[in-house]
């Protein structure tokens, strides 16, 4: 389904997707993708929400560095353009990208689960990617 994306957005979402459904980091077993397939389709805003943070959280670190966020935004960015090739190169900006992490993080370094989660509820228009 990814591949009709392009191999590399289809390889960066497949790793991620890998890295925190299969429970043995070494083989990902139907039941475990079917789970998030599950979450992405039907799943409800709180599982989105723990998806999400965590295909940003590459590191497993429980935390979200300004990088993590860049990285997972522009990812977000490339799958969009590929699916609409009209989208202009300037989805979200450089600077928008910089004030919603900041919106995000409070102001800080990093940002943890509970501050997007926070946000997420408070705020969805500011994450509806």
């Amino acid at each position: 389904m990814l591949g009709l994306l392009g191999t590399d957005i289809a390889e960066n979402f497949s790793y991620r997707i890998f890295d925190i459904f299969s429970s043995d980091k070494k083989t990902i077993k139907l039941p475990e993708y079917l789970k998030y397939v599950d979450i992405y389709h039907h799943g409800d805003e709180n599982e989105r929400c723990k998806v999400t943070f965590r295909l940003m959280d590459k590191s497993d670190t429980g935390v979200i560095t300004k990088s993590d966020f860049e990285d997972y935004i522009n990812l977000i960015m490339a799958a969009v353009k590929k699916v609409h090739p009209t989208a202009t190169d300037s989805l979200l900006t450089t600077k928008e990208i910089d004030l919603l992490f900041k919106k995000i993080s409070n102001n800080k370094e990093v940002f943890t689960t509970a501050d997007f989660e926070n946000i997420y509820h408070k705020k969805p228009e500011l994450l509806s990617w």
